[in-house]
């Protein structure tokens, strides 16, 4: 019912803004009515140590996809693929990462785009690393992150 009414204001709003020449898109209306960072993390914490799926391929981007999901918040078309995340929600620099965002990874165990997971703060991240182990926390020290995004 709150997204409702959410929607019931933020329609008008974008089509004044559209006529004003600023974009609005299906993200705006997805981050606007979805859930909080702080559900995320709530969501993805759960997870620790358990086990998601596990023996399925694209493991990070599908618990990523079922995490983000589960806080009210619309993933990503193509979501069980790491690169499709890299168009998610809006672009933050690096140094402004909060708990919540969604981190974007390259070159972990191939070139390009390879790995997603989910920012806790202090350095910090939880993840589904592989289909053999639990979804785990990792520092950033030796992840390349490709892009940081917050829907």
């Amino acid at each position: 019912m709150k997204n409702l009414q959410s929607l019931r204001i933020l329609i008008p709003l974008c089509a004044l803004a559209m006529m004003g020449g600023v974009s609005c898109t299906t993200t705006d209306f997805a981050s606007s009515t979805g859930g909080s960072s702080s559900s995320v993390v709530r969501h993805a914490k759960s997870w620790h140590g358990k086990h998601y799926k596990p023996g399925t391929s694209r493991q990070c981007a599908n618990w990523v996809t079922h995490v983000v999901s589960k806080a009210g918040k619309k993933p990503p078309p193509g979501s069980s693929a790491s690169r499709s995340w890299v168009n998610w929600g809006k672009s933050i620099p690096r140094s402004q990462i909060q708990p919540g965002d969604v981190l974007v990874f390259s070159g972990t165990y191939k070139s390009g785009i390879s790995h997603v997971g989910i920012a806790l703060g202090g350095g910090q991240f939880i993840h589904r690393s592989t289909n053999s182990a639990p979804v785990k926390v990792s520092t950033l020290n030796n992840y390349r992150i490709a892009s940081v995004r917050r829907g």
